[in-house]
């Protein structure tokens, strides 16, 4: 049989290209093929960097060599004076910016750090200049944590970060975050962002500085009508769209400092000054070679103010085209003509060419132009070692991967159903657990991608060993949540396992809180009950085996209430009666959730049985006598006891506290059944 599907030259070219993509996939995730990528793509960047236009709105202000140790004749001797060295008196800012300012520009980029005091006399002047206006941008950067402001005595300023946003891997330049923020600080938005946004609104006489961050799937807003889109809809970065420095309109810091240009030169304009000089060492890499960073910032005010953002090609795009290649070179390496496989090769790499240009031309950067080369490479030996290898053999092989893919009792129903997939599913009774880590959405945000990427493989990976451990068979992970099932391949739903696995999950999470130097909470639901258990999805395209029914759901919910109760483990009724006599529960509340008609009793699960010491022991003691006194809407005799539970940090005391508080202020109807109606899903 096996020997006739792959006698399909159609079936077989499917078979060996899904393969080839895997292996280049999973080679382009290593990021061994970082590196060179980049370096291609620099290739373009210095190409568009020639024909590059600037826009005659900017003008550079040059701190450079001559500003330093002043101007040289043909025979190195000196004609006039520099400022001497850097950095130097800030009365000669203060001066520089009442030139500029006295010349009308729109707006005004100081990429110059004052973040500390330096002499009160020159402070005092500096100040003085910049508080004047109101048009000019400073910059500020962000290091341990916090932003780094300037002295206090300047106060009326446009601030903006010039944090560098440096590619670890290549050290290059490629980007910038148009905005930042750390925990408990302001958000700040870019050096280029705040003077294009200043520069805007003189343009339409409209405050932009102070509109806030908007940004949407589309990009970042500039304005109202301006949007720059973001690198791609995986990164919300903006890429610089480079262009050679010697096109944009530069002057010396020594000559704006004397005076020395004409009228009417910054009229109009936009002004950012910065530090050139080589001395200086205020040097980055970027993708057309090293730059002074003040033409990062230029480079980003150029590409918002001439509309030219560069944006990388789709990512499912860039891999449906990469599949699409190695479809069509598959099928024409296994054919046994060398001349027929020589020119569609050919043909496919001539098309890739012209594809590549054609989006050159739409300022569309090709991530991965390398993995489309390994495609075809490996495509044609793939297939030919293929034409060798016999028919039990890849079975073997076909076998061996379906083992580690997915789990053992799996596999085995797949390779029971011989071709035949039953999509009718069967009834049974199932315990279902469900999990979730508590603000996960929060804490992902700080993370760093390789970082978050690391920590879920780590936290996955444990708490996965538990449940399979446990006999569990995990059903699916979505990001940082986990559906696990007990029983779904026998006879006996005894739920013990699933509570034994929660336990041991939030003991193994105290061990790894340690590891992590950070406090990860983890919520737990536990239910047991019928459920549809089989296979959905695209027959022969994309199969899942899975647990349906209305009670996986109410799994679902359970550990979303551990949220309003402040616990980590919930459990239903049908699991507390099962369970009660391994395990130590306390009574929670009896809930109805959203869009369901029926009342459940929930349960927190606290420890093996006899687990529990005297001090914990009393406490839900007068947990129980609280709940007692609350269904006897004895609200203030109940809020006391809570009240008292509440001041040891018992969690769910808090939430009766509230919830009798609440009661008491207002007529409880005549036939309130102690039911908690959950407003959210």
């Amino acid at each position: 049989m096996l020997r006739t599907s792959f006698s399909s030259r159609n079936i077989l070219t499917l078979l060996l290209s899904i393969w080839v993509f895997c292996l280049v996939f999973g080679i382009s995730q290593t990021n061994i093929l970082y590196g060179l990528n980049k370096r291609i793509q620099n290739v373009y960047y210095e190409y568009t960097s020639v024909i590059g236009k600037a826009s005659p709105q900017i003008v550079v202000i040059e701190i450079d060599e001559d500003t330093l140790t002043g101007r040289k004749d043909e025979k190195n001797n000196l004609i006039e004076p520099g400022l001497g060295r850097f950095p130097f008196n800030r009365t000669y800012y203060a001066r520089m910016i009442d030139q500029v300012v006295a010349d009308n520009p729109w707006v005004i980029g100081l990429d110059v750090l004052f973040v500390d005091e330096s002499h009160p006399i020159s402070d005092r002047k500096l100040a003085e200049s910049v508080n004047k206006y109101s048009n000019i941008v400073l910059g500020i950067f962000h290091a341990k944590n916090r932003f780094h402001l300037p002295y206090t005595q300047i106060h009326n300023y446009i601030p903006g970060y010039v944090t560098p946003d440096v590619d670890r891997i290549s050290g290059i330049t490629y980007s910038i975050f148009p905005s930042y923020q750390f925990s408990g600080s302001d958000i700040y938005e870019h050096f280029a962002i705040m003077v294009a946004k200043a520069y805007y609104g003189f343009l339409y006489q409209k405050d932009f500085i102070h509109s806030g961050v908007h940004k949407s799937e589309n990009g970042y807003h500039i304005t109202d009508s301006h949007t720059i889109p973001f690198a791609s809809p995986e990164s919300p970065k903006l890429l610089i769209n480079y262009v050679d420095s010697q096109k944009y309109q530069r002057i010396s810091f020594l000559d704006v400092y004397h005076g020395r240009f004409e009228p009417g030169y910054f009229e109009d304009k936009v002004v950012l000054i910065g530090a050139t000089a080589k001395g200086l060492k205020d040097i980055f890499f970027s993708p057309i070679g090293a730059l002074p960073w003040v033409y990062t910032h230029v480079n980003m005010v150029n590409t918002i103010l001439t509309n030219t953002p560069l944006v990388y090609m789709n990512y499912m795009i860039e891999w449906m085209m990469l599949l699409g290649l190695i479809i069509v070179s598959t099928y024409f390496n296994i054919s046994r003509s060398s001349t027929l496989l020589f020119l569609m090769n050919l043909c496919v790499i001539l098309g890739f060419f012209v594809f590549i240009l054609i989006h050159l031309n739409a300022n569309i950067l090709v991530q991965r132009p390398l993995e489309f080369f390994l495609g075809i490479l490996f495509s044609l030996v793939v297939s030919n070692i293929f034409k060798f290898l016999i028919a039990n053999k890849q079975k073997q092989k076909l076998n061996q991967a379906l083992s580690e893919y997915v789990s053992q009792n799996v596999a085995k129903e797949i390779l029971s159903w011989d071709g035949s997939v039953n999509l009718n599913g069967e009834k049974k009774n199932t315990t279902i657990l469900f999990s979730d880590i508590e603000w996960f959405t929060t804490l992902s945000e700080a993370m760093e991608p390789n970082e978050l990427v690391s920590f879920l493989r780590e936290y996955l990976s444990a708490m996965s060993h538990i449940i399979l451990d446990q006999n569990g068979f995990i059903n699916k992970y979505e990001w940082d949540a986990i559906m696990a099932l007990w029983w779904v391949f026998g006879e006996d739903p005894d739920p013990v396992l699933a509570c034994q696995s929660a336990l041991e999950q939030q003991e193994r999470l105290r061990a790894l809180n340690g590891h992590w130097e950070k406090e990860i909470h983890v919520r737990i639901g536990i239910h047991q009950w019928d459920a549809i258990v089989g296979n959905i999805g695209a027959l022969g395209r994309k199969m899942e085996f899975t647990a349906l029914w209305d009670h996986v759901n109410l799994a679902s919910r359970l550990e979303w209430v551990n949220k309003f109760y402040g616990t980590h483990i919930c459990v239903s009724e049908v699991v507390y009666q099962q369970t009660k006599n391994q395990f130590e529960f306390r009574y929670l509340d009896t809930i109805q959730v959203k869009w369901k008609t029926q009342a459940i009793r929930i349960y927190e699960l606290l420890g093996k049985k006899w687990s529990l010491n005297t001090e914990q022991k009393d406490i839900y003691a007068a947990f129980a006598q609280g709940i007692q006194l609350y269904k006897k809407r004895e609200w203030t005799k109940a809020k006391k006891v809570f009240q008292s539970l509440a001041q040891v940090w018992d969690k769910p005391s808090q939430t009766y506290v509230d919830r009798c508080a609440s009661y008491a202020r207002k007529k409880v109807p005549e036939n309130w059944d102690g039911v908690w109606k959950m407003d959210e899903k």
